[in-house]
């Protein structure tokens, strides 16, 4: 533990020591002009949406295995099945909130 805070220390004065070349840069999506801007956007928050539509698709799905486990009475299906549900609400749950995990990526990053 001692050696990992000394080395992450070297580490940070190390790269304190360079300025930072993209100091006071943003990116800038524009610069191919406002149609390619709109056109790129239209076709992410596209893809964007189609993803949750697939993800709402297999959580049905996953809900209704659950329910053919429960009432064949099979707990190995319905233990899969549920891991199943597990996963497609993350899936959603990550689409639903990308907004915000990128703006934290962004935030903390930058």
């Amino acid at each position: 533990m001692n050696i990992t805070l000394r080395l992450s220390t070297t580490v940070a004065s190390y790269v304190h020591q360079f300025d930072n070349p993209l100091n006071n840069i943003t990116p800038n999506f524009t610069f191919l002009g406002v149609k390619f801007t709109a056109l790129w956007q239209l076709l992410l928050a596209g893809v964007w949406g189609i993803a949750i539509i697939v993800a709402i698709v297999y959580l049905i799905m996953a809900l209704v295995a659950v329910r053919h486990a429960r009432d064949n009475s099979n707990p190995q299906q319905a233990g899969s099945a549920k891991s199943k549900v597990i996963g497609s609400l993350g899936s959603l749950g990550g689409l639903v909130a990308l907004p915000i995990i990128v703006g934290a990526i962004i935030t903390v990053f930058s």
